[in-house]
């Protein structure tokens, strides 16, 4: 003989308590676990793919800014040579010699920004298209825009930057670093033009400007060479921790 509870009875036909509602920062990248703040998930970008190394496009793009930044000292060199001579000795040897020097640092600087400006971009669409497949989400930008808007005018001059913050490790909180390096490179770009503007009027204002961006182009150079390393080092770890999980 078996019972059954009366119907209309709370025992009758047991119901799961409600869930209580999930609360999602204002913003709807975090979410309230009834514990701490977690990032929400969200769907992959449809430009995502498995994880592929980016070390062997590092390692071009750090080859060849790293020929840039040693030509920017050879110019460094030259102009020096060329503000002495202006200033104490013009139409010596130490003009002639200065002359040679800035001619060679040209060639070399000519390898490394035709390298540059195509290993760096390369390196910055791999690094970038690997952010989902090591967790990242809420991205703004796309592998597309971290290449392309190197070449786009304006948007060059601010785009990069962006991108290069998100590909910057969160954990490692501000990017002083990232923007260190901008600052040095609009800031290198600013003196060239003063200098070759110039350099029409006078020579002497034109190499005190363009030995000053010669020194600040070094700096963007170094600093480059450290941002891509150090997010480089920090994929390889970063996959390597999620194939441990």
């Amino acid at each position: 003989m078996s019972y059954s509870p009366p119907p209309g009875q709370p025992w009758s036909s047991p119901q799961p308590a409600p869930s209580a509602p999930v609360q999602y920062s204002p913003d709807g990248r975090w979410y309230w676990d009834g514990q701490q703040w977690v990032p929400a998930p969200s769907p992959a970008p449809s430009w995502s793919r498995p994880y592929s190394p980016a070390d062997s496009r590092a390692t071009a793009a750090v080859a060849f800014v790293a020929i840039a930044t040693v030509a920017a000292g050879v110019f460094f060199l030259g102009e020096t040579m060329d503000l002495v001579a202006a200033i104490a000795a013009p139409g010596s040897a130490v003009e002639v010699a200065g002359a040679l020097v800035v001619l060679f640092g040209e060639i070399v600087f000519v390898v490394g920004l035709v390298g540059g400006a195509v290993s760096v971009p390369m390196w910055m669409h791999r690094a970038f298209r690997n952010l989902p497949a090591l967790g990242a989400q809420g991205l703004r930008w796309s592998p597309a825009w971290a290449a392309g808007a190197w070449f786009i005018p304006i948007a060059n001059l601010f785009v990069p930057y962006h991108v290069m913050k998100e590909l910057w490790p969160g954990s490692d909180g501000e990017p002083l670093l990232v923007r260190r390096w901008w600052a040095a490179w609009i800031a290198a770009y600013a003196l060239q033009v003063a200098s070759n503007q110039l350099a029409r009027y006078t020579r002497v204002g034109g190499d005190v400007t363009g030995i000053l961006n010669d020194v600040v182009t070094v700096a963007a150079g170094v600093l480059l060479i450290l941002v891509i390393r150090r997010i480089t080092r920090y994929q390889r770890a970063r996959y390597t921790e999620l194939q441990g999980a």
